[in-house]
């Protein structure tokens, strides 16, 4: 009888621990992915995921102003925005993967225009809205960069710096002004 307890006993404990072993061919990139495990930091793999996901965003709806009724002003903004982030866009995914960061997460719908900027049926179209609304996110994807400049990553810390004039000059073209000695 205290076999057959100890057996059963035993048991569970030897599953769980069979689980946790690497299986043959099995990559120890597949096992963080699989784990949600990265090579970056909480800020690292905050800074990815929402510029990634921010940007992404912006140049879909800057292509759509471009093509829009929009104001000469909001179709130049738009150009600068995608003039900016496609390449930004191509370069945090490939160090994305570097870092065992998915960009873009799996499941992320296209890109739509949101109802509030599409053209009415007049053919008007919101300009300064889409300026306002480009100005506040050009602030937050300007506060990434200012805080993975400080990052403990030397990748992220250089990659920061390389791209910060150019995040500066769209923020600036949105009518955005960065606060000098402020830290976000």
């Amino acid at each position: 009888m205290k076999f057959r307890k100890i057996v059963l006993m035993a048991l569970p404990l030897a599953v769980a621990a069979s689980s946790c072993t690497r299986h043959a061919g099995e990559s120890e990139s597949r096992t963080k992915l699989y784990n949600n495990a990265t090579d970056v930091d909480s800020e690292g793999f905050s800074f990815f995921k929402s510029v990634h996901k921010k940007a992404t965003f912006e140049v879909g709806l800057a292509n759509y102003v471009q093509s829009s009724p929009a104001s000469a002003e909001a179709k130049k903004l738009a150009a600068g925005i995608v003039e900016t982030y496609e390449p930004i866009i191509a370069e945090l995914e490939d160090m994305g993967a570097s870092f065992h960061v998915i960009l873009p997460d799996p499941g992320v719908p296209a890109f739509a225009v949101p109802h509030h900027f599409a053209a009415d049926s007049l053919g008007g179209f919101d300009s300064k809205g889409y300026i306002a609304h480009a100005q506040h996110e050009q602030g937050a994807i300007l506060e990434q960069f200012n805080r993975i400049d400080r990052n403990t990553s030397k990748v992220l810390k250089t990659y920061a710096k390389e791209k910060l004039p150019a995040v500066k000059e769209v923020f600036a073209l949105a009518g955005g002004h960065e606060e000098h000695g402020a830290h976000h």
